[in-house]
């Protein structure tokens, strides 16, 4: 039987190394730049958003100009990283930021609600329902400038702020400012017993970048003056903490890795071989 034919190479039916190599690199080298242009921003993001809301931190995103402003009016601020940290240093009549809830584990967040503190979240999402049932997220946005459009004192004296940011669904009893689409990014209610819960959807106004902005110092002193002790807690990822690697990464990986499935589906597609007709040999 003669080996080859039309529509097949002589000496077998498979595709060359080489063959297959000038078929595909097209897709392999676009995908395997656009994989190191999202592993080289990822380290940008990461080393941009390590000081971020850093009580000490001098560049934009920190948060220094804001504690020198506190401390100034008489405010104790003592930075923490641990939930055990900021359980010792938490009590009734003190403040308790939290500037990345999402770090936080359902049993972290039981810790620092039962300390009796007042609590400020900055930014959180699925994690303030844990903090309040009756919370939740509505929707979110780029932060702006926005009027406060409530009766709540700290945001009445501040006027239009940088807020917006996500925005919380919340019972018509709760305080909500900053609204957008009818939604607040600033509401306040309560946890635990009695102890008052702030939620901010954003935490542009505390940082040095826009604390000189609008009503932002004023708003920032406002939320985490009300008491004389202000626990600044930023956490880590603790020993024997089980987090999600979703959650680790900004969030953008997520819809560029399912872009690059879809794109590499639809290019195999494209690139596939065409089979003719079976030919009688």
């Amino acid at each position: 039987v003669r080996r080859g034919g039309r529509g097949f190479p002589a000496g077998g039916t498979g595709m060359s190394l080489g063959d297959g190599w000038r078929r595909w690199r097209l897709v392999v080298l676009v995908t395997g730049l656009v994989l190191a242009t999202a592993v080289v921003l990822a380290v940008v993001d990461s080393q941009q958003r390590r000081g971020y809301l850093d009580p000490d931190g001098v560049d934009r995103g920190g948060s220094r100009a804001l504690v020198q402003l506190l401390e100034a009016e008489g405010v104790r601020v003592d930075e923490v990283r641990t939930t055990g940290a900021a359980e010792q240093a938490s009590t009734p009549g003190a403040t308790l930021l939290v500037t990345v809830p999402e770090l936080l584990r359902p049993d972290q967040v039981r810790r620092i609600t039962e300390t009796g503190a007042d609590l400020v979240l900055v930014a959180p999402t699925d994690v303030v329902t844990e903090f309040n049932g009756a919370f939740s997220v509505a929707s979110a946005a780029a932060d702006d400038e926005i009027d406060p459009r409530c009766d709540l004192p700290a945001a009445e004296r501040a006027g239009p702020a940088r807020v917006g940011g996500i925005t919380y669904d919340v019972p018509d009893d709760v305080e909500s400012c900053y609204p957008l689409d009818g939604d607040g990014s600033l509401v306040v209610g309560t946890v635990g017993d009695a102890a008052r819960l702030v939620v901010l959807g954003t935490g542009a106004p505390l940082t040095n970048e826009h604390l000189d902005e609008a009503g932002n110092a004023s708003l920032g002193m406002g939320l985490l003056g009300e008491n004389a002790e202000l626990v600044w807690y930023r956490p880590t990822i603790e020993a024997g903490q089980n987090v999600p690697l979703t959650e680790l990464l900004p969030g953008w990986v997520v819809p560029v890795v399912w872009q690059l499935g879809i794109a590499t589906v639809l290019a195999a597609m494209w690139r596939a071989r065409r089979l003719g007709r079976v030919v009688i040999e």
